[in-house]
C-alpha cells in the first residue's frame, strides 16, 4: 500500500506506453497505463481489498472496475482465489507451526486463538491456523479495530513518558 506511489515513476509509464505499441493484446496494458496516468493505484488496491472481503463471506464477487474501462468487471470465485493462494496457505500453516515450536508448546495444547485483522476473516487463513492448532477454538475479535488498538497500546508502552 505504502509503495504504490512509486509506481507513478515517469520512466515506468514510458515503458508501459512502449509495451502497448508492441503488444498483441494492448487492452490490459492500456488499463495499466490508465492506472498509472490517473494515479489510481490506491483506488485499484481498495477495489481488490473489497473483493477479498466479499469473497470471505460469499462464493462469488463481481469486481467492478469501471474506472479503468467502461463496463469492465471481473467475476471472481472463492475457488479461484484459493487456488491462487494455495502456496500462501501452505506457507502460513508452516509459520503457525514454527511459531508454536519456537514458543515451546504443542499445537494440541493451545485451547484458543484470537483472530484479529481483516485477513483473519478469510476461510483460507482460518484453515491454515486450525491446521497448526487443531484443538484450539478460533475466536474472531474486532477484526478491523483490533490491530489498530494493539498498535496504539504498544505505542503507549513504548512512548508514554
Amino acid at each position: 500500500w505504502a509503495e504504490i506511489v512509486f509506481l507513478y515513476d515517469p520512466a515506468l509509464t514510458r515503458d508501459v506506453v512502449r509495451m502497448v505499441g508492441e503488444a498483441s493484446d494492448a487492452a490490459p496494458l492500456n488499463r495499466l497505463h490508465r492506472v498509472l496516468d490517473q494515479r489510481d493505484g490506491h483506488r485499484l488496491a481498495a477495489s481488490v481489498e473489497g473483493a477479498k472481503i466479499g469473497l470471505s463471506s460469499a462464493p462469488t464477487y463481481d469486481l467492478a472496475l469501471d474506472f479503468l474501462e467502461a463496463g469492465f468487471h471481473l467475476p471472481l470465485t472463492v475457488e479461484a482465489l484459493e487456488a491462487a493462494l494455495a502456496d500462501a496457505e501452505a506457507a502460513l500453516t508452516a509459520e503457525v507451526r514454527r511459531c508454536i515450536d519456537l514458543a515451546g508448546v504443542k499445537g494440541q495444547d493451545i485451547e484458543a486463538v484470537i483472530l484479529t485483522g481483516g485477513s483473519s476473516l478469510m476461510p483460507l487463513v482460518q484453515r491454515a491456523i486450525a491446521a497448526g492448532v487443531p484443538e484450539a477454538k478460533l475466536t474472531p475479535f474486532d477484526a478491523f479495530g483490533g490491530v489498530a488498538a494493539g498498535l496504539a497500546w504498544q505505542a503507549k508502552l513504548l512512548f508514554d513518558a
